[in-house]
């Protein structure tokens, strides 16, 4: 047996979580006891119970509620179940890979995740139901990293995560779970450097942060969208403080940028080209000075300039106090549709960029006429153009989501775009982050990085997905300009 197919078998992520699910569903209503609650368990062997208001889960209860909500706290037995449990119950669908269920469960920091098939309940999973078997999985690794007491272990730790999810992209191929699993680990990493750095801080004198803040990532990282090459695009934002305190609160602020952004580049991070890092003092900043830096990229009126500053809109938490960035966002709408000329200009932004060469001379013709084999750059002829398209009208329509797969379900749920469109563009999108994937895993690590690959690099099937796949974000990209821009405009080939 291969290696592989020996992987295949002790990493089932690819399998939907529903061939996973234990048997033994056990429920409880929500009056029921806490007393009731414990023989439930004892006799049927479960850890938790799905807790239920008229046959619909509204929470669930474990064995650890049993013990730190009930009986640390001497909570009545008597008392009612709801009283501990768990409410505001995380769910799932049967047909979500089990990896999916993972990235779920680290997301939302919980150990038991409810599996449904639309509105019916099919039953429990946990970590532990599937991972046991493993000795490194991704639970543990992020776990590790959580605990990390230096910058070189948890850089040693992000190479064995980063070659686990290499593994289960041989297996699987699943471009989404990938980036959303890498996601996950980045963004760990990155709350434990913090930790470690604001340690340090406090080590060398300078005491624990003066105000509140948020890390916040930008570009690929705000998206969700990083895959294994990728570099920094971070900021912070803090709490607005008075005039005289402010040179105390830059100058903590900004040695502590260091720290961070000096161990993301230990551990394979590197220094953004562009300065749109938290050590640059424009992007570690006040919310008011936030603010007023985008009120200035709103009211750009140069196309190419608000080009560049786009990465901007993809902003995100990743550690830190969450109503910071809800405030900025907040702003951030109001002025968008206080200024009505932006999203013209915005539009014209994306026109500038770089498009799907599907209408161009030569991928037209090539084989007819013995022209060169067409190539295409991934990353910006193909990802970026899509990612503009859905970024201006999920901006347009009011939405703060970042990430390009949740910005097109919100576009089709608000039916700004059909079903239709919504399914070819997330077919399109993965097609395209597989093929980005695949090129990072097979180019030497002397290799130029320029994300080109060949038409005639892929089989006869894929080239053709390839073409469809082009046309699709290129009429995306025209409806988008349509529909913001108002202006029915040709766009010839070029």
């Amino acid at each position: 047996m291969s290696n592989l197919t020996q992987e295949s078998n002790l990493l089932p992520f690819s399998n939907e979580i529903g061939d996973h699910i234990p048997g033994g569903l056990q429920v409880i209503s929500e009056t029921g006891t806490i007393t009731e609650a414990a023989e439930i368990m004892a006799l049927s062997n479960n850890t938790s119970l799905v807790v239920l208001q008229n046959d619909v889960p509204v929470g669930i209860v474990t064995i650890s509620d049993l013990v730190k909500k009930g009986l640390a706290r001497k909570i009545s037995t008597d008392s009612a179940v709801s009283n501990i449990m768990t409410p505001n119950i995380i769910t799932i669908q049967k047909d979500q890979p089990v990896l999916e269920a993972l990235v779920v469960m680290l997301r939302h920091k919980i150990g038991h995740l409810l599996v449904m098939d639309g509105k019916t309940i099919l039953g429990v999973v946990s970590e532990k139901d599937w991972l046991n078997t493993q000795k490194t999985n991704p639970a543990t690794i992020i776990q590790s990293i959580n605990y990390a007491k230096s910058v070189q272990e948890i850089a040693q730790l992000k190479k064995d995560a980063y070659q686990l999810i290499t593994r289960l992209f041989d297996i699987d191929g699943n471009a989404h779970a990938f980036t959303q699993f890498i996601t996950e680990i980045n963004d760990k990493i990155t709350s434990r450097l913090i930790g470690l750095a604001i340690s340090e801080m406090r080590m060398e004198g300078y005491g624990d942060p003066p105000v509140t803040f948020a890390w916040i990532g930008m570009g690929s990282e705000g998206r969700k969208a990083q895959t294994l090459i990728t570099d920094q695009d971070n900021g912070i934002i803090f709490e607005n403080v008075a005039p005289e305190h402010l040179k105390v609160v830059y100058f903590w602020f900004h040695l502590f940028a260091r720290k961070v952004v000096n161990g993301l580049e230990v551990c394979g991070f590197p220094k953004c080209d562009g300065n749109i890092m938290a050590t640059n003092s424009e992007l570690c900043n006040s919310v008011a000075e936030w603010k007023i830096l985008f009120n200035k990229i709103i009211t750009i009126k140069d196309a190419k300039t608000l080009l560049e500053a786009s990465i901007y809109f993809d902003f995100r938490l990743i550690y830190g106090n969450s109503r910071l960035v809800t405030s900025l966002w907040d702003d951030l709408i109001t002025k968008l549709y206080a200024n009505i000329l932006f999203f013209r200009r915005f539009a014209d932004n994306m026109l500038m960029a770089s498009r799907p060469p599907i209408k161009s001379f030569r991928w037209k013709w090539y084989p007819h006429f013995k022209l060169k084999v067409p190539q295409l750059n991934i990353k910006r002829e193909a990802i970026a153009p899509l990612d503009a398209a859905v970024r201006i009208l999920s901006l347009a329509n009011g939405s703060i989501e970042t990430n390009t797969i949740e910005r097109l379900k919100f576009l089709e749920e608000r039916k700004i775009i059909t079903r239709s469109l919504a399914e070819a563009a997330r077919s399109a999108y993965d097609f395209m982050m597989i093929l980005r994937i695949r090129y990072e895993l097979n180019r030497s690590s002397d290799d130029k990085i320029d994300y080109i690959i060949g038409l005639n690099s892929l089989n006869p099937l894929m080239a053709n997905f390839l073409k469809d796949s082009l046309n699709t974000i290129y009429s995306l990209q025209a409806f988008a300009f349509e529909k913001v821009g108002g202006v029915n405009r040709g766009w010839g080939i070029f």
